[in-house]
């Protein structure tokens, strides 16, 4: 139980969260735990809908990638027995059972039995989707009382959908790859349409062969072949241009990974490297190359580093003032051979060096401590611990 990650769904001054098999809601505005409720162990079935957090979804793909790394089924995994969650109710799932909750006091609204366990649920404010694991079968409710409501177009809504909004189902419409006298023809779709009435509302094409990573539930990265890179919204399929990458870095051999925080979108060129290089126990990603750092707001290319074969730490990344790197490596010298951790930091806003460290062999860092309040980022493992601090340059004065 110890070992299982934290779920947490946020709709505007509300959160909850599922911890080590129990349900809470907190309000964020008044710092308010509102309620809590243990939800049913494993006990003797061997049933347990395990969140299972996808790390492939930082990876900018194409075409059948981004569909098996962003479909409704990934999404459902990744949240476990919490289903779905807003300011009105609270959907959980537990042995063959979905049970809807009232947000404001977790009592119970009403629940289904004999539900399939790998059946993928979403809802908006008034209803609710609930769907076999291949969306060839949706059952729509009312998520007020669990009164079904007849939805002629939702199997059609939620054919390569890996969205969805109070709007509708957003889909991916993959290039086919057929080529004409070596070229490739076609365009990438990517469309929103309205479940009640099977209508496309906005619909954006993309050139063949570019590369897609979402940016939180209603957002969606896209890198084209010549470099450009577009921020979609997917709320209204307006697209802001946040600049270009080198066309030379666009190419089959690199991978290219996306992590953001309120400022700033970052981009990864991840080439080829040498071996023995080990990441660290944290959530990271691998950067050999490039790494971009594009104004979320519009505001173009701010800078550009590069980076030799490093992991970047992405656990707390929107809080951590700093970009952090840091790997292990091994190579041998002389005959003998020796293990080494190097340390890499960068300032968010600049780009600029602020540490570069090679450092005896650890066993690893497990552990990403920030303190905002006293100006240091903290890497742990179980026996050293590494800590940046903000340089006081009135007292040195």
């Amino acid at each position: 139980v110890q070992g299982r990650p934290v779920v947490g769904l946020v709709d505007g001054h509300q959160l909850v969260m599922l911890h080590q098999d129990v349900l809470h809601c907190l309000s964020m505005s008044d710092r308010q735990l509102q309620w809590t409720m243990a939800l049913d162990d494993v006990g003797a079935n061997d049933y347990y809908r395990h969140p299972s957090p996808n790390r492939g979804r930082l990876m900018l793909q194409a075409n059948a990638a981004f569909l098996a790394n962003n479909s409704l089924p990934s999404w459902s995994r990744e949240t476990g027995m919490l289903a779905t969650a807003n300011q009105d109710y609270v959907c959980v799932l537990g042995r063959r059972e979905l049970r809807v909750l009232d947000a404001t006091d977790g009592r119970d609204r009403w629940s289904l039995s004999r539900v399939a366990s790998n059946v993928v649920v979403v809802g908006s404010e008034d209803r609710l989707y609930v769907m076999s694991p291949d969306l060839t079968d949706v059952t729509v409710y009312r998520a007020e009382d669990g009164r079904l409501v007849e939805s002629p177009h939702a199997v059609e809504a939620v054919r390569n959908a890996f969205a969805f909004l109070d709007e509708g189902f957003v889909q991916f419409l993959p290039s086919l790859g057929k080529t004409l006298f070596g070229l490739k023809l076609g365009q990438t779709g990517v469309q929103l349409v309205d479940p009640e009435t099977g209508k496309v509302v906005w619909k954006v094409g993309y050139p063949v062969d570019s590369r897609f990573a979402t940016l939180g539930s209603d957002q969606l990265l896209a890198v084209t072949p010549t470099g450009e890179c577009f921020l979609l919204d997917l709320h209204d399929g307006a697209q802001l241009k946040l600049g270009a990458i080198s066309r030379t870095h666009f190419t089959a051999q690199n991978q290219f990974s996306v992590v953001a925080d309120a400022e700033r979108i970052y981009l990864a060129v991840n080439g080829r490297n040498r071996m023995g290089f080990f990441s660290e126990n944290l959530p990271s990603i691998r950067v050999n190359g490039p790494l971009y750092a594009f104004d979320r707001h519009g505001g173009g290319l701010v800078w550009e580093q590069a980076i030799e074969s490093q992991d970047l730490i992405v656990q707390h990344f929107a809080e951590n003032p700093v970009l952090l790197f840091s790997v292990r490596t091994y190579e041998r010298r002389g005959g003998r051979g020796y293990r080494s951790t190097k340390v890499v930091a960068i300032e968010k806003q600049t780009g600029r060096m602020l540490a570069e460290e090679e450092l005896p062999s650890t066993p690893g860092f497990h552990e990403l401590r920030i303190s905002m309040s006293e100006g240091f980022v903290e890497l742990r493992s179980y026996n050293e611990r590494l800590r940046l601090s903000v340089k006081d340059e009135a007292a040195e004065q």
